[in-house]
C-alpha cells in the first residue's frame, strides 16, 4: 500500500526552493467553486472588452447571475496531471460555501482531507494521520507562504472590473451550448503558481460545470462539479473543524 506521506510529496511543488503542500494545488478547484459564486455578488459593467459584443454579454450576463447566491454546495471530481506521472489521479469530493469567506472541503470518501475556513485562517485536517495544518490568511504568513496565502485570500473578483484589474482575460467563447472563459493572473508573484485557468460554465443556466488550472510546475488540475445546490441551509457549525486532543496541530507558514 502506497504511504499517504508519498502521496502528499509528490502532489507538492516548489516554490523559491520551499516546499509548497498538496492543498494549495487542490484548493484553487474549490477556491473557483466557492469564490466565483459569492465573489460576483456585486457584479457590474466595466468599459474593458474581452472580444465581440457577444462575447462580452455573455461574460456580463454569467457576472449578475451569481447576485442571489449566498450559500453553495456541491459534489465534485478532481483529476489532475502531473509530467512525471503516466496516469492522472482521480479523487472525488465535497465543497461547502457560505458568503463572505466561509468554506468546507473535503477530499475523498472517506475523508483523506478535510479543510475549513471560518474566520482570518484555513485549517486542514489529516484524519489518517491524526494531523493537522493551520495557515494563517494575514501577516503571519512569510515568504513565499505570504504570496500563496495572498493569492488564495483574494477570493475570485466581486465585478467585472475586479476581475480584469486581477486577471487578463484571455478568451471568452461559446460553443456547444457551454461557455469558456479563459484567464491569467496579471500578478507575477501569482504566476508562480498559478499560470491560467479556464473556467466552463451553461450558457443557458449560467452554472459554473467546471475548473482548469495550470501550474508553474507544469501540472494541470480539472475539478468537475456535480449535483450543486445554491442556497442550501448551512450553519456556522459546519465550518468549524473540532479536533481530539490527539491531534498534532502544525503552522508550516510561520517557518
Amino acid at each position: 500500500m502506497v504511504s499517504i506521506y508519498s502521496d502528499l510529496a509528490r502532489t507538492g511543488f516548489q516554490v523559491d526552493g520551499l516546499h509548497m503542500p498538496a492543498f494549495l494545488k487542490k484548493w484553487f478547484g474549490v477556491w473557483v467553486g466557492s469564490f466565483l459564486f459569492a465573489g460576483c455578488c456585486n457584479s457590474a459593467t466595466a468599459d474593458a472588452s474581452v472580444g465581440t459584443a457577444d462575447d462580452n454579454a455573455l461574460l456580463d450576463r454569467w457576472l449578475n447571475a451569481q447576485t442571489n447566491l449566498v450559500t453553495w454546495s456541491s459534489e465534485f471530481v478532481q483529476i489532475r496531471k502531473f509530467p512525471t506521472l503516466v496516469n492522472p489521479l482521480k479523487t472525488v469530493g465535497h465543497v461547502d460555501f457560505k458568503a463572505p469567506h466561509s468554506f468546507r472541503w473535503q477530499l475523498g470518501e472517506p475523508a483523506k482531507t478535510v479543510a475549513v475556513r471560518h474566520t482570518d485562517e484555513v485549517l486542514i485536517y489529516y484524519p489518517r494521520l491524526k494531523r493537522a495544518e493551520r495557515y494563517p490568511l494575514s501577516a503571519e504568513a512569510k515568504g513565499p507562504w505570504k504570496d500563496a496565502m495572498s493569492l488564495l485570500d483574494a477570493g475570485f473578483p466581486r465585478s467585472r472590473a475586479e476581475l480584469e484589474d486581477r486577471f487578463e482575460i484571455v478568451k471568452m467563447e461559446c460553443r456547444d451550448g457551454l461557455g469558456f472563459l479563459s484567464l491569467v493572473p496579471k500578478s507575477l508573484r501569482s504566476r508562480r503558481i498559478l499560470t491560467g485557468l479556464r473556467i466552463e460554465f451553461g450558457e443557458e443556466s449560467m452554472e459554473m460545470l467546471a475548473a482548469e488550472f495550470e501550474f508553474a510546475d507544469g501540472s494541470m488540475m480539472r475539478t468537475v462539479y456535480q449535483n450543486p445546490s445554491s442556497n442550501p441551509e448551512l450553519g456556522d457549525d459546519l465550518f468549524e473543524l473540532k479536533l481530539g486532543a490527539d491531534v498534532q496541530i502544525l503552522e508550516p507558514a510561520s517557518k
